[in-house]
Protein backbone atom coordinates (compact mmCIF):
# COMPACT_ATOMS: atom_id res chain seq x y z
CA UNK A 1 0.00 0.00 0.00
CA UNK A 2 1.15 3.51 -0.63
CA UNK A 3 2.32 5.69 2.30
CA UNK A 4 -0.82 7.87 2.19
CA UNK A 5 -3.11 4.87 2.59
CA UNK A 6 -0.95 3.52 5.40
CA UNK A 7 -1.06 6.89 7.17
CA UNK A 8 -4.86 7.01 6.98
CA UNK A 9 -5.00 3.39 8.14
CA UNK A 10 -2.80 4.23 11.13
CA UNK A 11 -5.04 7.13 12.11
CA UNK A 12 -8.18 4.99 11.79
CA UNK A 13 -6.61 2.16 13.79
CA UNK A 14 -5.42 4.55 16.49
CA UNK A 15 -8.85 6.13 16.81
CA UNK A 16 -10.64 2.78 16.77
CA UNK A 17 -8.41 1.19 19.37
CA UNK A 18 -8.57 4.29 21.56
CA UNK A 19 -12.35 3.89 21.63
CA UNK A 20 -12.07 0.16 22.36
CA UNK A 21 -9.54 0.69 25.16
CA UNK A 22 -11.76 3.44 26.55
CA UNK A 23 -14.71 1.04 26.71
CA UNK A 24 -12.72 -1.50 28.71
CA UNK A 25 -11.46 1.21 31.06
CA UNK A 26 -14.96 2.65 31.53
CA UNK A 27 -17.14 -0.43 32.02
CA UNK A 28 -14.74 -3.36 32.30
CA UNK A 29 -14.84 -6.81 30.80
CA UNK A 30 -18.30 -7.64 32.14
CA UNK A 31 -19.74 -4.54 30.51
CA UNK A 32 -18.01 -5.17 27.20
CA UNK A 33 -19.06 -8.81 27.01
CA UNK A 34 -22.69 -8.37 28.19
CA UNK A 35 -22.03 -9.74 31.67
CA UNK A 36 -24.86 -7.53 32.93
CA UNK A 37 -27.24 -9.88 31.10
CA UNK A 38 -25.99 -12.62 33.44
CA UNK A 39 -26.27 -10.47 36.55
CA UNK A 40 -22.71 -9.12 36.76
CA UNK A 41 -22.55 -5.58 38.14
CA UNK A 42 -21.53 -3.07 35.48
CA UNK A 43 -20.75 0.52 36.45
CA UNK A 44 -22.76 3.28 34.86
CA UNK A 45 -20.45 5.60 32.96
CA UNK A 46 -21.06 8.88 31.17
CA UNK A 47 -17.37 9.78 30.70
CA UNK A 48 -15.03 8.83 27.87
CA UNK A 49 -15.81 7.33 25.40
CA UNK A 50 -19.54 7.62 26.09
CA UNK A 51 -19.31 11.41 26.09
CA UNK A 52 -18.32 11.58 22.40
CA UNK A 53 -21.86 11.45 21.06
CA UNK A 54 -21.75 7.87 19.80
CA UNK A 55 -24.41 5.58 21.20
CA UNK A 56 -22.10 2.58 20.77
CA UNK A 57 -18.46 3.71 20.84
CA UNK A 58 -17.20 0.12 20.82
CA UNK A 59 -18.96 -0.54 17.52
CA UNK A 60 -17.53 2.67 16.08
CA UNK A 61 -14.06 1.65 17.30
CA UNK A 62 -14.38 -1.81 15.83
CA UNK A 63 -15.58 -0.45 12.51
CA UNK A 64 -12.75 2.10 12.31
CA UNK A 65 -10.25 -0.66 13.07
CA UNK A 66 -11.67 -2.88 10.35
CA UNK A 67 -11.50 -0.02 7.85
CA UNK A 68 -7.87 0.51 8.84
CA UNK A 69 -7.00 -3.14 8.18
CA UNK A 70 -8.82 -2.94 4.85
CA UNK A 71 -6.87 0.15 3.80
CA UNK A 72 -3.55 -1.32 4.87
CA UNK A 73 -3.96 -4.76 3.35
CA UNK A 74 -6.33 -4.48 0.42
CA UNK A 75 -5.25 -4.63 -3.18
CA UNK A 76 -7.11 -4.68 -6.47
CA UNK A 77 -6.92 -8.49 -6.38
CA UNK A 78 -8.41 -8.76 -2.88
CA UNK A 79 -11.16 -6.31 -3.80
CA UNK A 80 -12.00 -8.39 -6.89
CA UNK A 81 -12.06 -11.48 -4.67
CA UNK A 82 -14.80 -9.94 -2.50
CA UNK A 83 -13.06 -8.00 0.28
CA UNK A 84 -15.02 -4.79 -0.37
CA UNK A 85 -18.45 -6.49 -0.08
CA UNK A 86 -17.20 -8.20 3.08
CA UNK A 87 -16.24 -4.83 4.57
CA UNK A 88 -19.68 -3.50 3.66
CA UNK A 89 -21.31 -6.55 5.27
CA UNK A 90 -19.38 -5.99 8.51
CA UNK A 91 -20.51 -2.35 8.52
CA UNK A 92 -24.14 -3.33 7.96
CA UNK A 93 -23.93 -5.85 10.81
CA UNK A 94 -22.51 -3.28 13.25
CA UNK A 95 -25.25 -0.83 12.27
CA UNK A 96 -27.92 -3.53 12.59
CA UNK A 97 -26.73 -4.61 16.03
CA UNK A 98 -26.64 -1.01 17.17
CA UNK A 99 -30.23 -0.60 15.98
CA UNK A 100 -31.33 -3.83 17.71
CA UNK A 101 -29.80 -2.73 21.00
CA UNK A 102 -31.31 0.73 20.73
CA UNK A 103 -34.73 -0.66 19.81
CA UNK A 104 -34.95 -3.50 22.31
CA UNK A 105 -32.89 -2.18 25.19
CA UNK A 106 -29.15 -2.16 25.59
CA UNK A 107 -28.89 -1.39 29.30
CA UNK A 108 -27.67 2.12 28.60
CA UNK A 109 -30.18 3.86 30.82
CA UNK A 110 -32.38 5.11 27.99
CA UNK A 111 -35.10 2.77 29.18
CA UNK A 112 -35.21 4.60 32.50
CA UNK A 113 -35.10 8.25 33.41
CA UNK A 114 -31.82 8.01 35.29
CA UNK A 115 -29.38 5.23 36.07
CA UNK A 116 -29.85 3.72 39.51
CA UNK A 117 -27.23 4.82 42.07
CA UNK A 118 -25.70 1.34 42.07
CA UNK A 119 -24.84 1.72 38.36
CA UNK A 120 -23.44 5.26 38.38
CA UNK A 121 -19.74 5.90 37.94
CA UNK A 122 -18.05 9.25 37.96
CA UNK A 123 -16.59 10.29 34.63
Amino acid sequence: ADPGRLAVAAVLMGAGQTLNAGIYAAIGRDGVYYGFKLGAPVPWCSGFPFNLGFRHPQYVGGTLSQYAVFLALSSPATCRAGLLPLLAWWSVNYAAMSWVEASFGDNDGSEEQEAPPSRRKAA
